[in-house]
């Protein structure tokens, strides 16, 4: 997710202000930008929405979700031993 991606969903939610997952889903590419007040004011605005927004959204996407994130996890681990930084030592 990008800053591409959160004007996206800025002009998604200046049309309808009240798409829970549009404010969820912005509200998690804000926090993968750093931004965590921005973040929490759209997972605030989704919860007002729809109470069980995070619970909906973990269940649906949990599974993609979970393998882009173990990928993204490898593919970072594989990043940083290709780029010499150093592994702990065993103690």
């Amino acid at each position: 997710m990008s800053k591409a991606s959160i004007a996206d969903y800025t002009k998604a939610l200046a049309i309808n202000p009240k798409i829970a997952s549009s404010l969820y889903v912005r509200g998690l590419a804000e926090q993968r930008m750093g931004r965590t007040v921005a973040a929490k004011i759209d997972y605030c605005a989704a919860k007002e929405i729809d109470a069980r927004i995070g619970n909906n959204f973990a269940r649906r996407y949990k599974g993609r979700l979970a393998l882009k994130l173990v990928k993204g996890q490898l593919q970072s681990n594989s990043t940083k031993r290709l780029h010499g930084s150093s592994m702990p030592t065993p103690t």
